[in-house]
C-alpha cells in the first residue's frame, strides 16, 4: 500500500530518528571534546599548580612594659605618708549578691489578638 499524501511510511520515520539521533551524539561529542581541549589549554602545563598549605598562625609575644620611674623633685627629700590602699571588691561577689531587693511589680495586662463579641443585630420586622 502506498502511503497517503502527508503521511511518512513507517520506515521513513525511522530513517529520520536515527539521522537526528546521528546527529545529536556527534554534537555532545564535540562539545565534550571542545570543553575537554579549552580546560587543557586553559593552564600552563609547565608549571602545575600546587595546593600548597599555609603557615601556622604563630601568637605574638606580648612586649614587656616597665613601670616608669618617678623621680623626686630637686629639694623634697622626704617621702609623703599615703594612705594604705583599700582591696578591690570581689567581681564574682558582686555578681552573685543583689545589692538591690526584687521590685514587686503587677503583672502585665492581658493582650487578646481576637476582636471582641458582636452583639446581634436586631429583627428585621
Amino acid at each position: 500500500m502506498p502511503a497517503e499524501k502527508g503521511m511518512p511510511e513507517h520506515d521513513d520515520v525511522r530513517k529520520k530518528a536515527l539521522l537526528r539521533l546521528a546527529v545529536a551524539g556527534i554534537v555532545t561529542s564535540a562539545a565534550l571534546a571542545g570543553l575537554w581541549w579549552l580546560d587543557r589549554s586553559g593552564g600552563d602545563p609547565k608549571s602545575p599548580t600546587q595546593a600548597t598549605t599555609p603557615a601556622p598562625i604563630v601568637a605574638a609575644k606580648p612586649p614587656v612594659v616597665e613601670a616608669p620611674e618617678i623621680e623626686a623633685p630637686i629639694g623634697e627629700t622626704e617621702t609623703p605618708e599615703t594612705e594604705p590602699l583599700e582591696a578591690a571588691p570581689d567581681p564574682v561577689a558582686e555578681m552573685q549578691a543583689p545589692t538591690e531587693p526584687p521590685i514587686d511589680r503587677p503583672p502585665p495586662p492581658k493582650v487578646s489578638n481576637n476582636p471582641p463579641p458582636r452583639s446581634a443585630p436586631p429583627p428585621s420586622p
